[in-house]
C-alpha cells in the first residue's frame, strides 16, 4: 500500500494516549492491506453476481444468479457454479418445503453456515432480469419432453377433454392454465375416436358446455389452443382461429369426424371447436400439411416444370356426439348447453377459463 494512502487512513483513527493496550500501527498496517488485498483479488466482494445468460444451458450457467427447475414441481433461485447450486440459494420442492440458505456444489450446506470458498450472499436479480429456464424442462432423473398439446375443462370437478394421440406415449402429463400446473391422470383413452379423457387439480369456474347436436355445414366456428409454431416459449397463450364447417364427414368420409377450414397447427391437436354460444361442436384431431423441401423440388423436377397441389383447409374434428358418449360412459355429466348466443366478452372469458396447454413428458 502507498505510504501516503497508510499516512492518510491512520491520521482517521481515534487514538487514546492512555490505553494501555495502543494498536502498533505496523499491525494496523498489516490488516488494512490484507482486507485491500481480498478486495482486490476477489470481484465477487464488490459488485453482485450478473444474472445467467437465458439462452445459455443451465449446466454452462457459472458465477451468477438464476432459476432452474430441478423437476415438474420443484424450483431452485439462487447463485450457480459450473452448472450447479452454489453460493446463496432458495430450493422450493414440490410438497411446499423451502431449503434455503448457502450451498456448494450442488448440496446444501445450512441457512447459518458460512463458507468462504462459496460465492457470497448476494441478492438475486428482479424477476425480469433473472434467467430462467422453460416450464417444460425434463426432470434431472432422465424424464423427457415428448410434446404439447391442448385440452378443455367439461365440468367444474377437473375432467379434460383431448386427444388420444396427445397421451397416448405419455409417463406424465401436465396441464398448464393461468401460470398453475397439475397432473393429469388418465380416466379413459379412445384410440379409434383419437380422444381422451383426463382429471386433475386444475378446476375451471367456466367450463365449456357439449353441444346436444352435431354441427350444421357452413355453420361458423372457432378453434383455442396452444400451437407450439416458432417454438414453445414463443406460445404460452391461447390462440383463437375462426372458420366454418366445411364438411359433415372427416377423412375417407369417416362419420364421426367433420371437416373445418380454421388454420390450425402443431400443438392445436386436442383444442376445442365451438360456436358463438360457447358450446362444444367437437375436438380437433388433425390436419394435412405438405412439406416441401428444395432437395425434394430438384429431384422432382429435373429442369422441368413441377405443379404441386397443396393442402389447405383440410383440418378435422371429432363431433360432439362422440364426446357425450365418451363422458356419459365414463359416469361425467357435463352442462346443459347454453340456449342462444353469448356476448364476445363473455367468449374471451370462458376461452381463457376452460382451455388448457398438455404437456407429455416420458422416460
Amino acid at each position: 500500500m502507498p505510504s501516503a494512502a497508510v499516512s492518510s487512513l491512520m491520521g482517521s483513527l481515534p487514538t487514546h494516549k492512555k490505553s494501555a493496550k495502543l494498536i502498533s500501527m505496523r499491525k494496523l498496517t498489516a490488516t488494512l492491506c490484507l482486507a485491500l488485498a481480498i478486495l482486490c483479488t476477489n470481484p465477487l466482494m464488490v459488485r453482485a453476481m450478473k444474472s445467467c445468460p437465458v439462452f445459455d444451458a443451465p449446466n454452462t450457467w457459472t458465477n451468477c444468479v438464476g432459476e432452474k427447475k430441478v423437476d415438474l414441481f420443484s424450483t431452485y433461485r439462487g447463485g450457480f457454479m459450473n452448472g450447479k447450486f452454489h453460493g446463496v440459494g432458495t430450493l422450493t420442492r414440490t410438497d411446499g418445503s423451502v431449503q434455503k440458505g448457502r450451498w456448494k456444489d450442488g448440496e446444501f450446506l445450512s441457512s447459518s453456515t458460512a463458507n468462504p470458498s462459496s460465492p457470497p450472499s448476494t441478492s438475486a436479480p428482479s424477476n425480469s432480469s433473472i434467467a430462467t429456464t422453460s416450464p417444460t424442462s425434463p426432470k434431472d432423473d432422465g424424464i423427457k419432453l415428448l410434446g404439447f398439446g391442448s385440452g378443455f375443462s367439461v365440468t367444474h370437478s377437473g375432467h379434460i377433454i383431448t386427444n388420444h394421440h396427445v397421451i397416448e406415449d405419455c409417463d406424465q402429463v401436465v396441464a398448464i392454465h393461468q401460470g398453475k400446473f397439475s397432473k393429469l391422470s388418465k380416466i379413459f383413452a379412445d384410440k379409434i375416436n383419437d380422444l381422451a379423457l383426463m382429471k386433475g387439480d386444475l378446476k375451471s369456474s367456466h367450463p365449456f358446455r357439449i353441444s346436444r347436436r352435431d354441427p350444421q355445414l357452413t355453420e361458423d366456428i372457432f378453434v383455442a389452443g396452444f400451437p407450439t409454431v416458432g417454438g414453445p416459449k414463443q406460445n404460452t397463450t391461447v390462440k383463437v382461429f375462426k372458420g366454418v364447417v366445411s364438411s359433415m364427414a372427416g377423412h375417407k368420409d369417416n362419420l364421426s369426424h367433420f371437416q373445418i377450414d380454421a388454420a390450425t397447427n402443431s400443438g392445436n391437436s386436442g383444442g376445442p371447436i365451438f360456436n358463438d354460444s360457447g358450446n362444444i361442436l367437437g375436438v380437433l384431431t388433425y390436419g394435412y400439411n405438405t412439406p416441401i423441401k428444395p432437395k425434394h423440388l430438384a429431384e422432382l423436377s429435373k429442369g422441368k416444370p413441377v405443379y404441386l397441389e397443396i393442402y389447405q383447409g383440410q383440418n378435422y374434428g371429432v363431433k360432439s356426439s362422440v364426446v357425450l358418449s365418451l363422458l356419459e360412459s365414463n359416469g361425467v355429466i357435463p352442462e346443459k348447453p347454453n340456449k342462444g348466443k353469448i356476448s364476445r366478452d363473455e367468449l374471451r372469458k370462458l376461452i381463457h377459463s376452460a382451455t388448457y396447454r398438455l404437456i407429455c413428458f416420458g422416460y
